[in-house]
């Protein structure tokens, strides 16, 4: 099998987003192994532009989640590792739509948003961060676009150190199963396998920076 070949060198502006990226990634990653691994204790909800969709364990409105997991892995993939750099661009917008235009949408029609976690006890208004944050993500879009436009292509292969950290990190699942399948819910092992799968989800985006041997 031919080795996948990064087009771009590792990149301050690039690793920045990634790593917001990743922070968003988390609502998705989290609730979707928690309704895995949980079963019907654990039940998800989110509003998109109007739309609530809500999960008990594995039911119907989980596709929401799954169709996500894809969208994001080709998103964190285009940063170095795709030719077509357009669509790069087009994934960046959307994403920025699909994440902080929903959140725009709710702070509009319901006037603020709310997050709730109750494994871990948090019930907060979002709604300054998100509005803070969608500047920041703006921002990063549009230096990213900039500064790779100005990048020559490079050709560095998918090395030893992606595949150690990619199995590093995905290893944890066996363990994140444990921990979220026994135990009380919204106990100590709930709250350990909640911080567990919340660092993979920010981290698995930086396994695609390339790195030279």
């Amino acid at each position: 099998m031919k080795s996948q070949v990064a087009i771009r060198e590792s990149q301050i502006p690039f690793n920045v987003l990634l790593g917001l990226i990743g922070i968003t990634f988390v609502l998705v990653w989290l609730p979707l192994w928690r309704c895995i691994m949980d079963g019907s204790s654990y039940q998800w909800g989110m509003s998109y532009f109007g739309h609530f969709f809500v999960s008990k364990g594995i039911s119907a409105d989980l596709w929401v989640l799954i169709i996500q997991v894809p969208f994001f892995a080709l998103l964190i993939y285009s940063f170095y590792w795709l030719k077509n750099r357009t669509l790069f661009y087009i994934l960046l917008l959307a994403w920025f739509v699909l994440v902080f235009g929903n959140y725009i949408y709710i702070v509009i029609s319901e006037g603020g948003v709310q997050f709730q976690g109750d494994t871990l006890g948090i019930n907060v208004s979002i709604t300054g961060l998100v509005i803070g944050l969608s500047v920041v993500c703006l921002l990063a879009i549009a230096w990213v676009i900039w500064k790779d436009t100005r990048l020559e292509d490079k050709a560095i292969a998918w090395g030893r150190k992606n595949k150690l950290w990619a199995s590093i990190l995905l290893a944890f699942l066996p363990l994140q199963l444990i921990l979220f399948a026994t135990g009380e819910p919204h106990g100590t092992t709930d709250e350990i396998g909640v911080m567990i799968t919340i660092l993979q989800a920010i981290l698995l985006p930086f396994v695609f920076i390339p790195r030279r041997a």
